[in-house]
């Protein structure tokens, strides 16, 4: 009779154990149709987001602005960071100026020869998580004639971080021109992404003009040459302005030359300043320091524009901060810092805006600030620095902003 009963009762409970994995497959089921459905949405999203149009933030100067592709025909040197040892060192210039409101026609943010070799080499995802550059409208125009009758303007030299391109970094030249500046920067051969020339030349990266980051040495020699590359770029800049006619000739003023740079550009800012007595003044966006300036420091105006690293995670955060410290004792009166909290390295140029907010976000390259006042509070820290350095009429003075502080903001040791 028990046996009956415990027979009875194992029969009973064998098709439950069934049931109870049918069920728990029925749910694993369902809920991986429901993350698939989860994540196409989420694929389409990032893709309508990558289709729009993007308009960069308008100028907040008085002047239009225009721009110029300018080519210097002649080779610096011989390229230590080419492939081929014989090949020369050829430099091409973007120069963002003021300009007569009304003139020129609207500019492409990438244009020919750089635009179709930038979009061959961009892969599906980069395709979904980049804004188009043929979406992104810029507020120059080409072949607009210069603001003002015969007045030069000062000279801002803008080296972007390496990797990146000159035209990266619209948004902060097209303010800076707008409120009266030349703004000119460059793009380095064999360092940024691609270099492209008139004549169908298309040169990338190399491991000498793009070292891996965990070897700061191999960026020592590479700071000089950039630095070298900007000295090039300024005695092309006195001829240019030199010429009897041309559209820039005698509107630079070269008594009053800066130059400011986001990251690397920020140690090739300090390095060619100290070098270059020319150089009136330099400001580092955000940019580790490399080369001798590093040390020695320079008896000129600087300023340090920072992100918020309140929140750096980096194990060489403490080396960085140490290297601040000992460069900014080194450094006159006229010194400067700021830090705009809510901010993270790529909150400077252009991607901020290109790139997928969430996933900028999720990945640390933008901060929480909203992306389109980060530009207009470094803008107008940037030319209020120079305009002091230089010794301009000075602006309306405005009410600073609470994103504002004059401080390193890295973590407490």
């Amino acid at each position: 009779m028990l046996n009956d009963q415990i027979e009875g009762n194992g029969t009973s409970f064998a098709p439950r154990r069934r049931f109870g994995r049918r069920a728990w497959l029925k749910i694993a089921v369902r809920l991986l149709a429901l993350l698939i459905v989860a994540l196409i949405i989420a694929v389409l999203w990032v893709w309508v987001q990558s289709k729009r149009e993007l308009p960069l933030p308008p100028p907040t100067g008085h002047f239009a602005v225009g721009r110029l592709r300018y080519e210097l025909a002649e080779p610096l040197s011989i390229d230590p960071t080419a492939p081929d040892e014989h090949r020369g060192r050829r430099l091409v210039l973007w120069i963002w100026y003021p300009a007569e409101t009304g003139t020129g026609q609207p500019a492409a943010y990438i244009p020919e020869p750089l635009r179709s070799p930038l979009r061959a080499r961009s892969g599906a995802i980069t395709r979904l998580i980049v804004r188009d550059s043929d979406l992104v409208r810029v507020q120059a125009r080409t072949g607009a004639r210069v603001a003002g009758s015969g007045q030069a303007y000062p000279v801002l030299l803008l080296k972007s971080g390496i990797g990146a391109l000159a035209l990266d970094y619209t948004t902060l030249a097209e303010i800076l021109a707008s409120n009266g500046y030349v703004v000119i920067g460059s793009d380095a051969p064999h360092s940024s992404v691609l270099t492209a020339y008139a004549d169908g030349t298309v040169l990338g990266r190399t491991g000498l003009g793009h070292p891996p980051a965990d070897r700061p040495a191999a960026f020592e020699p590479l700071v000089r040459l950039w630095a070298a590359d900007t000295r090039y770029e300024l005695d092309a800049l006195t001829r240019l302005n030199a010429q009897p006619t041309g559209l820039l000739a005698h509107r630079l003023d070269l008594t009053h030359v800066g130059v400011l740079g986001h990251s690397f550009g920020g140690a090739t800012a300090a390095e060619f300043c100290r070098e270059d007595q020319r150089c009136k003044a330099a400001a580092d966006i955000d940019g580790r320091l490399f080369g001798p300036a590093a040390q020695q420091g320079l008896p000129k105006p600087f300023l340090f524009l920072m992100s918020d690293h309140s929140r750096e995670r980096d194990p060489d955060a403490s080396l960085v901060m140490a290297q601040f410290r000992v460069f900014w004792s080194k450094l006159p009166a006229s010194k400067r810092l700021t830090t705009i909290k809510g901010t993270r390295h790529f909150n400077f140029s252009d991607n901020a805006l290109r790139w997928n907010l969430l996933i900028g976000r999720l990945a640390g390259a933008v901060g929480p600030i909203e992306r389109r006042k980060a530009f207009a509070i470094s803008a107008h820290e940037l030319d209020s620095f120079f305009s002091t350095a230089f010794s301009l009429p000075r602006k309306t003075p405005e009410p600073e902003d609470q994103a504002i502080v004059h401080d390193w903001n890295f973590p407490q040791d």
